[in-house]
């Protein structure tokens, strides 16, 4: 692995939306590979719509860190851009001026690609309604399987069971008066034979 190949980038694609009415927000991470520490710098190509924090800094040996890419809101369609980072293996011998000198840095592009929200939106309404449609056809079969075969059976069915449970309800009737008359009758005998005894007795 050569010196200047110790720091990994990623993703290396970064997807926004376009058009969008908010900030939105990517994080963007660097590795450090190796045990000395990597001076990192940042260029990108559309100042106007994006921006980078930090633009520039220093990862230690075997850490990481991390890097956010903000996008301004937009109200129309707008062209994708790229991120380079550059990064460097840091001497201790390093002087002010070689600080500043990037000639020989690594370069590694990150593509920043902007997708058609509206279309997006579009795409998933669509695969939506195509679900609403699948349910409602799974919905008409149970339906259908669960239907008996004879709709007017069904129904003589039901209006024959209905005009038995009335039937029964005016036999319950004089069935249960006929039940309480006998039971007073069998008082009022089983009352006078009382008194009769009790008079014999006397």
């Amino acid at each position: 692995m050569a010196r200047n190949d110790v720091l990994i980038v990623s993703p290396l694609n970064v997807k926004f939306q376009s058009p969008f009415p908010h900030i939105q927000k990517r994080q963007l991470s660097l590795l450090n590979l190796g045990p000395q520490p990597v001076d990192f710098s940042i260029d990108i190509g559309n100042t106007m719509l994006f921006q980078v924090q930090p633009t520039c800094g220093r990862v230690s040996g075997f850490d990481t860190i991390e890097l956010s890419i903000i996008m301004q809101p937009v109200e129309s369609d707008q062209w994708g851009c790229s991120l380079a980072v550059k990064h460097r293996v840091r001497d201790a011998s390093c002087s002010l001026q070689a600080l500043g000198d990037w000639k020989d840095a690594r370069v590694t592009l990150v593509a920043i690609t902007l997708e058609d929200s509206v279309a997006n939106e579009k795409e998933l309404l669509s695969v939506f309604s195509e679900i609403d449609e699948k349910t409602k056809g799974l919905f008409e079969i149970m339906e259908k399987q669960y239907q008996p075969l004879c709709q007017k059976c069904s129904m003589k069915r039901f209006q024959q069971s209905s005009r038995k449970r009335s039937k029964l309800r005016h036999l319950w009737c004089p069935l249960l008066v006929a039940l309480i008359s006998l039971l007073s009758y069998y008082l009022w005998v089983l009352s006078g034979v009382q008194e009769y005894n009790t008079d014999a007795i006397h």
